[in-house]
């Protein structure tokens, strides 16, 4: 195939195109950032906190927060905050299992976004 000096200026200018966003795009999927420069905080601590941000005090989450955990319906939330009600703060998050419909694998499954 014979091409002009354009169409050659221009093949190549899209194979080094496409060389370096191939390059690019394998530096990013592989490559692991760390924090910033002068800080203490790990990638875990920031995971931590981001979590432990996202979790509902369970003596003073409403029904619509309760229905946000998954596993728990309208029914359980509104059976928690009854609950909660007539018997005063839990003093344990475990304390939850003594609500009807919350059991042992229950519990553990909402564990993570609950906290006192």
């Amino acid at each position: 195939m014979n091409f002009t000096r354009e169409e050659k200026i221009i093949l190549i200018f899209f194979m080094i195109l496409l060389l370096t966003g191939a390059i690019f795009m394998h530096i990013v999927q592989n490559h692991t950032f760390g924090p910033a420069i002068g800080t203490d905080v790990s990638l875990k601590d920031i995971e931590r906190q981001l979590k432990e941000s996202r979790r509902i005090d369970i003596n003073i989450a409403s029904i619509n927060d309760f229905a946000k955990i998954p596993g728990i319906g309208y029914t359980i939330a509104e059976r928690i905050v009854s609950y909660r009600e007539s018997r005063g703060s839990f003093m344990i998050e475990s304390d939850l299992m003594k609500v009807k419909g919350i059991g042992q694998k229950k519990f553990e499954k909402m564990k993570e976004y609950i906290k006192i």
